[in-house]
């Protein structure tokens, strides 16, 4: 697990350990393949695909370095997933099924100039909401801004971290995602603050 401390905190759910994993650590080729592709999709089953960005994209974003960061002022992104092992049942071929099981991950962004992050996205699977992920993956988010911002913003500390949300004032042609009163909420009980960037 990339942030040990995070792994106890959503324990609720089962009595197999959940592991926060960046995808910006060590890990093969395959194994970063399948969380990768495994959390996108978790994200196209969340998300509208014109608020979707291409997982193509974030391969590309994944793979800027924070020197690269930092001597192109590109954004570099950091994906962490929530992870538990699969059960294996009878009828499991063993290595034809991923070992891990994705149940939510966050995506950040980091922008070298203004050293501030973004989080992009934040998705849990349906079945293990309620249980302190997403709290976790916050926070994990955080540290992985925290881990790239110094050497991607040439020493500077983070700044802000920030978060998009549709005005609940505001009449949508199309329904959101998630209410965005009840995203606002979501945000402001987790600490966050609303500010006006119209």
């Amino acid at each position: 697990s990339v942030f040990p401390e995070l792994s106890n905190m959503s324990s609720t759910m089962s009595t197999t350990p959940i592991q926060y994993v960046s995808l910006r650590d060590p890990l093969s080729p395959e194994e970063r393949a399948h969380l990768l592709s495994a959390f996108h999709a978790l994200c196209s089953r969340t998300f509208p695909e014109e608020e979707l960005d291409l997982l193509s994209d974030w391969i590309l974003m994944l793979d800027v370095s924070p020197l690269e960061a930092l001597q192109e002022k590109a954004i570099c992104m950091d994906v962490v997933v929530a992870v538990r092992p699969r059960e294996r049942k009878e009828e499991d071929v063993v290595g034809l099924r991923p070992s891990l099981e994705v149940l939510g991950g966050v995506t950040v962004e980091l922008y070298p100039q203004s050293a501030c992050g973004l989080v992009a996205y934040v998705v849990v699977e349906r079945s293990a909401r309620g249980h302190g992920i997403g709290s976790c993956l916050l926070k994990a988010g955080q540290k992985a801004l925290d881990r790239l911002c110094k050497p991607a913003c040439g020493g500077r500390a983070l700044q802000y971290i920030l978060l998009e949300s549709h005005n609940p004032r505001i009449e949508l042609d199309e329904p959101d995602v998630m209410d965005p009163s009840t995203r606002l909420s979501y945000w402001r009980a987790r600490g966050f603050r609303v500010g006006n960037m119209e």
